[in-house]
């Protein structure tokens, strides 16, 4: 039996649609604290996921750019 990685519309035999997958993280009390300020500060009209989305979106993006972390952290400072 070949087996693929996702799943088959059993009625069709198609690859079921990819819709938006949850996962769940845990933070620490100090990045929760950091996430909830920036929040408040940056997306006040936005819930939770929203800017969580954002946020890995904008640092998939900078990955792909090559530019690191540290180097954002020794631009801020």
């Amino acid at each position: 039996m070949d087996r693929c990685s996702e799943p088959l519309n059993h009625k069709k035999g198609e690859p079921m649609r990819k819709e938006p997958k949850r996962f769940t993280i845990s933070v620490s009390t100090d990045l929760f604290e950091h996430l909830r300020t920036l929040q408040k500060e940056e997306y006040p009209e936005k819930s939770r996921n929203e800017m969580l989305v954002d946020l890995i979106r904008k640092g998939l993006t900078a990955a792909e750019s090559g530019v690191s972390p540290t180097k954002i952290k020794e631009v801020k400072e």
